[in-house]
């Protein structure tokens, strides 16, 4: 029996939600963030919807302050800092949607006043799932997959990261696996770096990865028992 099932949202409006069920051996709601990458001129800027609390962390990965505060046309709050403070590589930015905050950066070619009116082109749509967004004058990027990361919590206390995949309809897909609840369940890495599983189900591709090496009997646990499926609207 799962002992949790939560609807997410990615970021594409081509994207249905998907309903993600847990098996018992992951405790509290999963957290879940969605990315997709937008194509403005030449420049790919890459879009991650996540809990407003998150802002500050964002700002903290690219050494950014936050400097100020604009109002959109739209309506929306957006916090900007400089990367790299008095450097000004670039800036970070956090658009504030209620308990969501939709992040990104740019770099420096790009001056605050065109940040604000290409932000200012983008139609964001809050949904209990998550944000939607539908840009005017960009383009979603055709080389770049849209995916949805969700954190669960463990019974022994690590965490195991879910990053969700749109599965590509190709021919001579591989089928090699072991069949769980969810799909096909394969273990996968390279050289000198840690190994993970991989779970290919019918709409999805769902790569599981360890925080560590410990309680790999917990993941393997997951895996087996975690199921994602297209929400029907």
């Amino acid at each position: 029996m799962a002992a949790i099932s939560k609807r997410y949202a990615f970021l594409r409006p081509d994207q249905p939600d998907v309903d993600v069920s847990l098996p018992s051996v992951a405790t509290g709601p999963a957290v879940g963030s969605s990315f997709g990458v937008l194509r403005f001129g030449d420049l790919e800027v890459e879009l991650n919807d996540s809990n407003v609390e998150l802002l500050p962390e964002h700002f903290a990965a690219g050494s950014a302050v936050q400097e100020d505060e604009i109002t959109l046309r739209t309506g929306w709050q957006v916090v900007v800092g400089r990367i790299d403070g008095r450097a000004g590589r670039g800036h970070c930015f956090g658009i504030k949607v209620g308990a969501r905050c939709l992040l990104g950066s740019v770099p420096e070619t790009m001056p605050l006043e065109t940040l604000a009116a290409w932000l200012s082109d983008l139609h964001i749509t809050p949904t209990d799932s998550g944000l939607k967004v539908k840009p005017g004058k960009a383009k979603w990027s055709a080389g770049r997959t849209a995916n949805l990361v969700v954190a669960v919590r463990l019974r022994s206390g690590q965490s195991s990261l879910l990053d969700i995949r749109p599965a590509l309809r190709r021919h001579g897909r591989s089928r090699a696996g072991v069949r769980v609840k969810g799909g096909l369940l394969s273990r996968q890495g390279q050289a000198n770096h840690p190994e993970y599983l991989v779970l290919d189900a019918a709409e999805h591709v769902v790569y599981i990865i360890a925080s560590s090496n410990e309680a790999l009997d917990e993941i393997a646990e997951l895996a087996a028992g975690v199921t994602v499926r297209n929400v029907v609207s």
